[in-house]
C-alpha cells in the first residue's frame, strides 16, 4: 500500500559562478535515454514540490525510521562530529515537528561545530497518488495542500520570517555557529523563481535536490513512480536527471541526496545494491564533480560507501554531511559512522570545522 513520506551543503560554494557547461565523459556502458524534456512545463506552470506514494513517503516517516548503519565501516571514532549542513525547521513547509530553537539546542548538546537550516524552496507542482494520500494524517501538510486529484502545490518560502528566526537563534545561542541556507528543489527547471528567492538575503549553505520526475504529463516522486514503473528504470532515469541538474544550474553548491529513490526501494526486491547502477551513478558523480559542486552524505538512509568511493574516484573534491532532519532529535543522526566512512573513502576534515571535508 502506498504511504506518504517526508522529504527530507564546500563552505560558501554557493553563488560563485561556475564554468560554462562542459561535456560529460560518457559512462562506460550504455546509459538509457534522458527523460523527454518536453514533459517539463515552463516555470509559470510550476510552483511547488513534494510527493506521496509507494511505501513510506519521503515526507513523513524519515525522521522516525531506524537508521541502518551496519554496513558502514568504522575506522576512527576520535574525530569530532562534522557540521550538519542539511536541517529543516518550522520554516520548511513539510516539517511539522521542526523547531529552529530546539534544533540549535540539540546541536549544542551533541557538540556540533555548526548547524545550517536549509529550508525547502520548491516550485514543482507534483501529483500524489490517491492511495498514498489515504495513508497520510489529515493534518499533514501534504494532505492539506493536495487538491482532489492529488496535485500538491507547496506554499511560498517566507524569507522574511526565516531570517528573523535565524537572527533570534544567533542571539539566543551565541556559542553556536548558525548558518542560513536553502534546499532548492529542481532549480534547473525554475531559474527565474530561484533567482528571486536567492536575491532576498545571504544564504550560507545552498543545496540542490531532485525530488520528482516527469511522468505522463505530470510530476511524481519515486515512491509513487515505482507503483507503475520498473524501480530499476526509475533509479536510472533519476540519476540521468541528476546530471542535468548539476550541469544546468549554478544556483547551488552542494548536491543533496543523490540516492533519494533508495528511500522507496521495494522490499520485495531485496536490499538496494548500488553496483547494479554503477555506470549511472558514476555518470552523475562525474557531472557533479565537473560542475564544481560538493556531494552530500545524507543520513536518512546512509549513503552507501561504494558511492562515496566512486565520488572520490571520479574527482569529487568535497563532501558535506546532512541529516535532513525534520525534527530536532534527528539532527546529526548517524554522523559518527558516516564520518568514519568518508574518512575511509579519502576525505578529511578541514582545520576550520565549518569547512566541508576535502579529498586527500
Amino acid at each position: 500500500m502506498a504511504a506518504v513520506r517526508v522529504r527530507m551543503s564546500m563552505s560558501h560554494m554557493i553563488h560563485g559562478p561556475h564554468p560554462p557547461e562542459r561535456e560529460i565523459a560518457p559512462a562506460t556502458s550504455a546509459v538509457r535515454p534522458a527523460i523527454d524534456r518536453s514533459e517539463i512545463p515552463q516555470a509559470e506552470t510550476c510552483s511547488g514540490d513534494r510527493s506521496l506514494t509507494g511505501h513510506t513517503h519521503p515526507h513523513i516517516a524519515d525522521d522516525r525510521a531506524a537508521i541502518d548503519t551496519a554496513r558502514v565501516p568504522i575506522v576512527s571514532t576520535s574525530m569530532a562530529l562534522p557540521s550538519d549542513n542539511h536541517v529543516h525547521s518550522e520554516w520548511s513547509w513539510d516539517a511539522q515537528s521542526g523547531s529552529m530553537e530546539r534544533s540549535c539546542a540539540q546541536a549544542i548538546r551533541i557538540g556540533l561545530p555548526s548547524i545550517a537550516f536549509t529550508e525547502h524552496v520548491d516550485h514543482t507542482v507534483w501529483t500524489a497518488s490517491v492511495e498514498g494520500l489515504a495513508t497520510v494524517p489529515a493534518d499533514h501538510p501534504v494532505a492539506l495542500l493536495a487538491d482532489p486529484t492529488g496535485q500538491v502545490t507547496p506554499p511560498a518560502f517566507d524569507s522574511t520570517g526565516y531570517f528573523l528566526a535565524i537572527e533570534h537563534c544567533r542571539e539566543k545561542f551565541p556559542g553556536m555557529r548558525i548558518l542560513s541556507g536553502l534546499e532548492l528543489g529542481e532549480p534547473h527547471w525554475h531559474e527565474d523563481a530561484v533567482r528571486n528567492v536567492l536575491s532576498r538575503g545571504k544564504f550560507d549553505r545552498v543545496l540542490g535536490s531532485l525530488h520528482c520526475l516527469p511522468d505522463r504529463g505530470r510530476f511524481q516522486e519515486p515512491n509513487d513512480l515505482i507503483t507503475h514503473r520498473d524501480p530499476h528504470e526509475v533509479m536510472r532515469t533519476y540519476l540521468l536527471e541528476i546530471a542535468h541538474l548539476v550541469t544546468q544550474s549554478d544556483s547551488f553548491g552542494v548536491l543533496a541526496h543523490i540516492d533519494y529513490p533508495v528511500r522507496s526501494w521495494p522490499a520485495h526486491l531485496g536490499p538496494f545494491d548500488p553496483a547494479v547502477f554503477e555506470d549511472e551513478f558514476r555518470h552523475a558523480l562525474r557531472a557533479t564533480s565537473q560542475a564544481g559542486k560538493a556531494l552530500e552524505i545524507n543520513t536518512v538512509v546512509p549513503l552507501h560507501d561504494s558511492i562515496a568511493r566512486w565520488w572520490h574516484e571520479e574527482g569529487g573534491e568535497a563532501v558535506s554531511f546532512g541529516s535532513d532532519a525534520h525534527e530536532p532529535l534527528a539532527v546529526a543522526r548517524g554522523f559518527s559512522n558516516v564520518a568514519a566512512m568518508a574518512e575511509a573513502c579519502g576525505f578529511r576534515p578541514d582545520r576550520d570545522p565549518l569547512e566541508l571535508w576535502h579529498r586527500v
